[in-house]
């Protein structure tokens, strides 16, 4: 669902239906935007392999079960000794959950 289509739902859900045309347009979105240069996993300060596993499997366990992400990862840390093939293989078992 694009942004437009969740602010339509909720002026909808909210009671707001009968706005006119002009006073839908003048509901305007807000943008953040924060910039940082220095975090964790940035070129300053590398994430360790062990932190990054436990991202990743954070990241993934609604999109893949613990075996496959368990191979996913063994596969990228042996990756000298694996072909792209064997990862893109991988990651095609990836799943997203129906919403």
């Amino acid at each position: 669902m694009t942004i437009v289509q969740q602010m339509a739902s909720f002026i909808q859900k909210a009671g707001f239906s009968d706005l006119s045309d002009e006073a839908r347009n003048q509901i305007k979105l807000r943008r953040l935007e924060i910039e940082k240069n220095n975090y964790e996993g940035f070129y300053t300060r590398p994430m360790s392999w062990g932190r990054v596993c436990e991202k990743f499997e954070q990241l993934a366990q609604l999109y893949a079960d613990q075996d496959l992400r368990r191979r996913i990862i063994d596969t990228v840390q042996g990756l000298e000794n694996n072909t792209v093939t064997d990862l893109t293989e991988l990651i095609a078992q990836v799943r997203i959950p129906d919403h």
